[in-house]
């Protein structure tokens, strides 16, 4: 890893450590509330090609609320994460023309969600390193080796080295509510989001439905890149840290539409020179499991479906998505 890299890395992980950052608020971020770790694998799913493996570790700082506004809720989160892409036929050493290149994404992450009655509104500030320092193809090979699987041959090839830096703004909202019964409900949740960066230039929408036990204001599920949240919104359960929060199990279907502007790891590096792919400019996404949560302790189990991401792939994608956190 050359030099300038280890500086930055070390500067931005004292901003996130020491709350240096407009996102942190002094006093909120000494005080830790809780933990979130997230994978996304496609092995649950059955492959091991495309968007191979997403892995998080979210620190989520005691909620706090504004002297002049007791209506709304703020959080900061703090976020290491890593993202594993390979081409659909990891066995080949050579380069595959017109399939996706080899990319890892390693990187930090500093967020603050504003939760209230009936709505999340979110603002992330992304920053890390894409190609050999991310130590992507490192991890994975010795994840593979360890279970014996089959070796992915072409990391050679992967992306270049490159820093990526990016600004996600999300908001998401309930739109329909139902009591069925003393605990059960049906909740609709409406969301959209915009990415703007050299990893990921992008908009989306979707919309989602949870059902079952206590579902209501259960704005996050648990998926990479997400909101790592263990309680819901002030909607209907109080999100003060001293009142004991209700079970809740609950089934979540949702649907979403994506518009690709820019995805580095399709469109390869952003100076240098390397292997690229014609990417879809609409992708779709459907996800479908069962989340469960208490007070202090919250796990999900997800199965996501993606369309073609680029114009030579083979077929549409499925990965699956656990996630679990749970109070300091």
């Amino acid at each position: 890893m050359k030099k300038h890299h280890i500086k930055v890395i070390v500067f931005a992980f004292a901003l996130i450590l020491q709350g240096a950052t407009p996102f942190f608020a002094r006093d909120a971020a000494k005080q830790l509330d809780f933990m979130s770790i997230t994978h996304e694998n496609d092995a649950l799913a059955g492959t091991d090609k495309l968007y191979t493996a997403g892995t998080e570790i979210s620190f989520v700082y005691k909620p706090w609320m504004k002297p002049d506004n007791d209506r709304i809720l703020y959080r900061n989160t703090a976020t290491l994460g890593q993202l594993v892409f390979t081409p659909q036929d990891i066995k080949q050493s050579d380069p595959i023309e017109n399939d996706r290149p080899y990319a890892g994404w390693s990187y930090l992450s500093v967020a603050r969600d504003a939760v209230g009655a009936s709505r999340l509104d979110s603002w992330k500030f992304t920053f890390g390193l894409v190609g050999p320092d991310s130590y992507a193809s490192d991890i994975q090979r010795s994840v593979h080796q360890f279970l014996g699987s089959a070796s992915p041959n072409g990391w050679k090839h992967q992306l270049k080295n490159e820093v990526g830096i990016n600004l996600h703004r999300s908001r998401s909202r309930s739109v329909f509510r139902a009591q069925l019964s003393n605990d059960k409900s049906i909740e609709v949740i409406e969301k959209g989001s915009l990415a703007l960066g050299n990893v990921d230039t992008s908009v989306s929408k979707g919309i989602r439905l949870n059902f079952g036990k206590n579902a209501w204001g259960s704005h996050s599920i648990g998926r990479v890149g997400g909101r790592p949240h263990l309680q819901p919104t002030l909607s209907r359960y109080s999100n003060y840290p001293d009142v004991p929060q209700p079970k809740r199990f609950y089934w979540v279907l949702g649907v979403n539409a994506s518009y690709v502007f820019h995805n580095l790891f399709l469109d390869g590096n952003t100076r240098k020179p390397s292997q690229s792919v014609k990417k879809e400019r609409i992708v779709y996404e459907a996800e479908t499991g069962l989340v469960y949560a208490k007070s202090n302790f919250q796990v999900s189990a997800l199965y996501i479906h993606r369309s073609k991401e680029f114009v030579k792939q083979n077929s549409s994608h499925g990965f699956a998505s656990i996630s679990l956190s749970f109070k300091r």
